[in-house]
Order: structure tokens, then sequence, then C-alpha cells
């Protein structure tokens, strides 16, 4: 996902046409492969915000990702419990 910048950080976001280059990746023995150059497709994507009559998309950044989080509360934090603590059986499969 790309957002361009926010008002957070310039005052007029840079909308347009972006120019964007798509590169598989593969594995082999679970070790990621290099980057094959002979595999990248350029793309070119219109890039500005979405609205529909009184419909209009936004995005947020995660709080816990951010760095005033960070500077507050460190960065040894517990944002998720440890196996012992679920309260679900995460190896069963969804919907049975």
């Amino acid at each position: 996902m790309h957002v361009p910048a926010t008002f957070h950080q310039i005052e007029e976001p840079f909308y347009g046409t972006y120019k964007y280059e798509v590169t598989q990746r593969y594995m082999a023995n679970e070790i990621l492969q290099p980057l094959d150059q002979s595999l990248t497709v350029p793309m070119k994507i219109d890039v500005g915000p979405y609205k529909s009559g009184d419909f209009q998309i936004g995005f947020t950044r995660g709080f816990v990702e951010s760095q005033a989080y960070t500077n507050h509360f460190g960065n040894n934090n517990k944002v998720r419990p440890n196996k012992t603590e679920l309260i679900f059986d995460i190896k069963a499969k969804s919907g049975w």
C-alpha cells in the first residue's frame, strides 16, 4: 500500500500518476531468492483521495507503531499475549 505524504509532513501531498515496479520473489528450500529484474513489471497508477458523494476514504497510522508511542511507553511493551494467555484455540479451523 502506498499513501502519499500527509498534511503532517507537507502542506500539499503529491497526488497524480505514480510509476511502480513490481517484482515477483521466490523461495527455494525456505530461502528467499535474489531479485530477478526480468520478472519486474512497471505500472502507472493514479494516486489521489477517493471521494464519492459524502463518502471519503482516509488512512490512519497504527498508534502502537508510532514513534510517539515508543517514546512514551518504551520498546519493551507487551502488545500481544503469549501462547499461554490466548483465550481461543489458534489451531482450530475457522468456521468449524
